[in-house]
């Protein structure tokens, strides 16, 4: 209502000053300073509306985004207080359940009853899938509350990141292949950064078997390029398009490992994306903004 009224006064304004000048044209200059006034009253009449109407609607929109901005901390306690609690009972059940399994493999009984040493070995993976998804949360959380970032040497993160699987990788006789330039600094946190590489890679590895893994990074103008690539068995092309959507996974996972990487990239202001055949592999890419000095030479 408000908006239409401004626009009539503008319009009104707009004519009074056209036959205004028409008038005085014919009949005189008194005329046009008269409607000149009375124009710049009308203007100012609908400026004065318009500022008015301009921080009622500033006003709102501040208090919207005040209530957002508190439900969106409640949110991530809640989410990082539940991710946390949920820690502990889960370690005491994985820990009493390998016990179990000692227990029975000592006294010679699990080859008595394979059955029940099958179902300890179902409960204690669906424990860690669920260890891996808490896990998922709590990274969550932290991007959420905007963890301190510094300059950090991506090139040792990469290469050290790579050196910890080394093991765990051989568990299925895969090799880890690194390339990797030197030199490559980004601006962002250490921890969420070395999470998608580990993320990425046990992905890989978790579709893989006795074959090579290759990490490759390299600096393309301003901004790094990462990819991990398998030979395995690739990924769905009906899955393909949702792979980054939390919850969708196709091997039996938790389904946040690669919703939490395209979220820690796109923060670091990155993208990602997936090329994939089934039956020939799949190759993950990210990129993340080299550092140049954009935040000042003593960032970090």
């Amino acid at each position: 209502m408000k908006a239409r009224l401004f626009n009539v006064l503008a319009i009104g304004g707009i004519i009074i000053s056209f036959w205004a000048a028409l008038l005085g044209a014919a009949i005189g200059s008194g005329l046009v300073i008269v409607a000149f006034t009375a124009v710049s009253i009308v203007l100012g009449i609908c400026m004065f509306l318009h500022f008015r109407l301009y921080n009622e609607q500033q006003r709102k929109s501040d208090g919207q985004n005040a209530v957002l901005a508190q439900i969106s901390r409640g949110k991530t306690e809640f989410l990082a207080n539940t991710s946390h609690e949920m820690r502990t009972p889960l370690t005491v059940i994985s820990v009493n359940i390998q016990k179990v399994m000692y227990l029975l493999a000592d006294t010679g009984r699990a080859a008595e009853d394979p059955e029940a040493t099958r179902l300890l070995a179902d409960a204690q993976g669906e424990i860690m899938r669920l260890s891996r998804m808490v896990d998922g949360m709590l990274t969550l959380a932290s991007i959420s509350e905007s963890p301190a970032r510094r300059k950090t040497d991506f090139t040792a993160l990469l290469r050290s990141a790579a050196d910890i699987l080394e093991l765990f990788l051989a568990k299925r006789k895969n090799r880890l292949k690194a390339d990797i330039a030197e030199n490559l600094t980004v601006f962002g946190d250490s921890d969420l950064l070395s999470q998608i590489i580990v993320n990425l890679i046990q992905n890989a590895h978790a579709h893989t078997e006795n074959d090579v893994i290759l990490l490759r990074a390299a600096l393309d103008k301003r901004k790094i390029t990462v990819t991990v690539s398998d030979n395995g068995a690739g990924i769905a092309p009906d899955l393909l398009p949702r792979v980054f959507e939390r919850g969708v996974s196709g091997g039996g996972g938790t389904g946040v490992g690669l919703h939490l990487c395209k979220t820690v990239v796109e923060s670091h202001g990155g993208e990602i994306w997936i090329d994939s055949e089934p039956g020939k592999g799949a190759t993950v890419y990210f990129t993340i903004p080299a550092y140049e000095g954009q935040y000042g030479d003593d960032a970090g």
